[in-house]
C-alpha cells in the first residue's frame, strides 16, 4: 500500500493554515482501504514560516506529524501531496523524495490571479496532478497552458454537524469582515460606502456595530488600529462613525468562531479570491454570507445561495494592481470590478433588515443557505476525499 505524505502549512490562524488543516483532516478521516500510512509535514518546521502556533482541534496530532527538520536524510516514496505555491515543489521533491522510487506527485494551488508566472508553471510541470478548489481556478490553469487532464477540483470540506446545529441568534455585530491588509478585499470601499450612508441616514446606525478582523501575512505583530486610522483620516470619518467598529488583529480559533457567531452578515466583496473561507465558515457559525458574484468567490457563493440579495454584481474587469501584493513589475492578469451602486444599495438593505425587526427576514436567508450547503455534495468530506487520485497507477503498484 502506498503511504501518503502531506506537506502544508498547518500552523497559525491564517486562512491557508485553516484550510490546510481541514483538507488534511478530511484525507485522514476518510482514508481508503488501499492507502498506507498518512503522515503530515508542517512547512514551518521544514523551511520556517511567519505563521506559528498549534494545530488546534484537529485530526492532525503528534502521532502523524513527522519533523524532518531533525532528520533530513530519509527519503520518501509513495504519494507526495504538497499544499503550497508551485515555486516550492522542486525544493521538496529534491530534498525529501527518493528519486529511485515510484512516486505520485500531487500539488495543491490556491491563487487569486489569472496570469500564472513562468516559475509557477515550471513547478506545476513537475507534478502528476494539480488540485485546485474551484472550476474557476481550473479554467485559469487551462488558459495558461496546463492540461485539463491533470487538474482535479477539490472543494473546502464543510463541517456538516456545525452547519446543522448553527443558530441565527444573539447577534452583536451587523457586519463582519475578515482578511489581510490588501486592496483586493475592498475593505476601504466598504467603509467609505457605510460612511456615505451614515451621513445621509444616520438613523440606520442606531445600535450598529461592525467587527473587523484584519491581519498582515508578512507581519504577525501588525495592528489593525494603525490601518484603520489611515482609512479614517483619508475618508474624513467623524469620531461617532469610527466608534461603530471593533478592531481585531489576531485571535485564537475559538475567539474567531465566536466572532462569526456574533455576526449577522459576513461581507466578502473581494475583487478576486482563491477560496473564500469566510463564506463557508459563516454557515457553520450561523451567519449570512455576502459575496462578489465573480470568479472563485462567486462560484463558492453560488454553492451556498442563488439569492441576488446576497450576491454583489460586477460591472467589469480591470488589471490587477496592489503596490504591495500585486506590484506592476509582474503581469497578474485581471480581477473583477464590483458594481458600487448596487453594493451600496445592498448595504442599506441589510442595515434596514437587521435594524427594523428584520431578524426573521435574516433567519429565512440563513436557513436557505444552510439547506443549500447540506445538500451540496461537492462540500461533503467523503466526496472531497474521493477526489484524491487513489485510482492512480501508484496505488496498484503498491
Amino acid at each position: 500500500m502506498a503511504d501518503i505524505h502531506l506537506f502544508g502549512q498547518i500552523y497559525g490562524p491564517l486562512g491557508i493554515a485553516i484550510h490546510t488543516k481541514a483538507l488534511f483532516d478530511t484525507f485522514i478521516k476518510y482514508r481508503p482501504e488501499n492507502c498506507g500510512e498518512i503522515k503530515v509535514y508542517p512547512l514551518s518546521q521544514l523551511f520556517g514560516s511567519v505563521a506559528e502556533g498549534t494545530t488546534g482541534n484537529t485530526e492532525i496530532d503528534s502521532r502523524i506529524i513527522d519533523d524532518y527538520s531533525k532528520n533530513l536524510k530519509q527519503r520518501l516514496d509513495g504519494v507526495i501531496f504538497i499544499y503550497w505555491t508551485p515555486d516550492i515543489y522542486q525544493r521538496i521533491l529534491t530534498e525529501f523524495v527518493n528519486p529511485n522510487s515510484k512516486i505520485l506527485k500531487v500539488g495543491y494551488f490556491i491563487f487569486e490571479w489569472t496570469k500564472i508566472s513562468r516559475q509557477h508553471l515550471d513547478g506545476i510541470a513537475l507534478m502528476d496532478y494539480m488540485v485546485v478548489p474551484s472550476n474557476w481556478a481550473k479554467q485559469v490553469l487551462v488558459d495558461n497552458g496546463v492540461s485539463a487532464s491533470k487538474i482535479i477540483v477539490m472543494r473546502y470540506p464543510i463541517d456538516a454537524e456545525k452547519v446543522k446545529t448553527a443558530k441565527f441568534e444573539n447577534k452583536k455585530y451587523t457586519f463582519l469582515m475578515v482578511g489581510k491588509v490588501e486592496k483586493r478585499k475592498n475593505l476601504v470601499l466598504t467603509l467609505d460606502l457605510l460612511w456615505q450612508i451614515y451621513k445621509e441616514e444616520p438613523s440606520y446606525f442606531d445600535g450598529f456595530k461592525m467587527a473587523l478582523l484584519i491581519n498582515d501575512f508578512h507581519d504577525p505583530k501588525y495592528k489593525i488600529s494603525t490601518y484603520f486610522a489611515e482609512i479614517r483620516d483619508a475618508g474624513g470619518y467623524d469620531n461617532t462613525f469610527a466608534s461603530f467598529f471593533d478592531l481585531f488583529s489576531s485571535l485564537e480559533s475559538s475567539q474567531v468562531d465566536l466572532l462569526f457567531r456574533q455576526s449577522a452578515f459576513v461581507l466578502c466583496p473581494s475583487r478576486s479570491g482563491g477560496i473564500e473561507l469566510p463564506l463557508l465558515h459563516s454557515i457553520e457559525a450561523g451567519a449570512i454570507p455576502v459575496s462578489t458574484d465573480a470568479g472563485a468567490p462567486g462560484e463558492f457563493a453560488r454553492l451556498i445561495t442563488q439569492n441576488p440579495d446576497l450576491l454583489i454584481p460586477v460591472s467589469g474587469k480591470e488589471w490587477m494592481f496592489d503596490d504591495r501584493w500585486f506590484p506592476a513589475s509582474h503581469d497578474w492578469g485581471t480581477w473583477a470590478t464590483i458594481d458600487v451602486r448596487k453594493y451600496r444599495s445592498m448595504l442599506e438593505d441589510m442595515l434596514c433588515w437587521f435594524k427594523n425587526g428584520g431578524h426573521i427576514h435574516c433567519k429565512e436567508y440563513f436557513e436557505e443557505c444552510r439547506t443549500n450547503v447540506l445538500k451540496c455534495r461537492e462540500l461533503d468530506g467523503r466526496y472531497i476525499a474521493s477526489c484524491f487520485p487513489y485510482k492512480s497507477e501508484i496505488f496498484r503498484i503498491y
